[in-house]
């Protein structure tokens, strides 16, 4: 299944990215948190497309129509084409001309480790360090088929709520017992929230679909979304000192508004917006 508005977002999400990368030195772009914005709302982005996928492959198997074992295979070959031809192109060229930490690194860029190595040397490394992301998406991917393939779809709520719950519960310890900015921000288990936040929103739409219709388009629940990201983007970027606030919670109320957004562009409503972000100029 696809949705155009869907990759528009992404588009933006993408340069958000970029914007903080090549502008990172002046403090107020640096302040706005840029990056941070566009790397979540990728992962809820991705949470809510592979889980949709693995959603109509799980009713397959439940039909009689696959088996458990094509359609993890079915899977996993997508990803490795779509993903691993050109990441280890990058990989072992830059490691073959680039001196430094890049072949420190090497084994652990192969592993789909990158964020780890992170946590290990407490610095960005430069020409790498955006490796982290792929590879806390990678790890989603690794992990997250099993549990939607062989659970009984009765139980996934159980699912998007336990992995949130202790996805925060880990942002939390790391932060009131042993404070680490690499840890918070780039381990895997502190970014899990967002990617089920996504995948919650994509059991809404496969599983209970008047639901999903009746909540996302609701106007109310639209402008109180709108009302809550302009209020939590506000004190994010005003109120660095609010300790628990910016490093436990905000990447999860921040996802919850993103997550929202993906539903609301699934719904649509037609406009001059639905209309420029289903144009092709965006697709990425």
């Amino acid at each position: 299944m696809y949705f155009k508005q869907i990759d528009s977002i992404r588009f933006f999400s993408v340069f958000l990215v970029l914007i903080s990368h090549w502008l990172w030195d002046l403090p107020n772009i640096e302040g706005l948190r840029l990056g941070s914005i566009g790397v979540d709302f990728f992962f809820v982005i991705s949470g809510f497309l592979i889980s949709l996928q693995l959603y109509n492959f799980k009713n397959a198997v439940e039909n009689k129509q696959e088996t458990f074992g094509k359609t993890l295979f079915v899977f996993y070959a997508r990803r490795i084409l779509r993903i691993f031809p050109l990441y280890y192109l990058i990989v072992i060229i830059s490691a073959l001309f680039n001196s430094g930490e890049i072949r420190e690194a090497f084994l652990w860029n192969l592993a789909y480790a990158s964020n780890f190595y992170f946590i290990k040397i407490q610095h960005w490394p430069g020409i790498f360090s955006h490796f982290w992301s792929l590879s806390v998406e990678e790890h989603f991917y690794i992990l997250w088929p099993f549990i939607v393939l062989f659970i009984n779809k009765k139980y996934f709520p159980h699912v998007f709520t336990f992995v949130i719950l202790f996805s925060v519960l880990f942002r939390y310890v790391v932060f009131n017992v042993n404070p680490n900015y690499f840890v918070l921000n780039v381990h895997t288990l502190s970014c899990l929230d967002v990617f089920m936040l996504g995948a919650f929103v994509a059991f809404l739409y496969e599983y209970k679909k008047e639901l999903f219709i009746k909540v996302f388009t609701n106007v109310n629940y639209r402008f109180a979304t709108f009302f809550s990201f302009v209020l939590l983007y506000f004190i994010w970027i005003i109120k660095s000192d609010w300790g628990n606030f910016n490093w436990v919670y905000a990447r999860f109320l921040m996802g919850m508004i993103y997550s929202s957004l993906i539903g609301f562009l699934v719904i649509g409503g037609g406009g001059y917006l639905e209309s420029y972000l289903k144009t092709n100029f965006f697709r990425i």
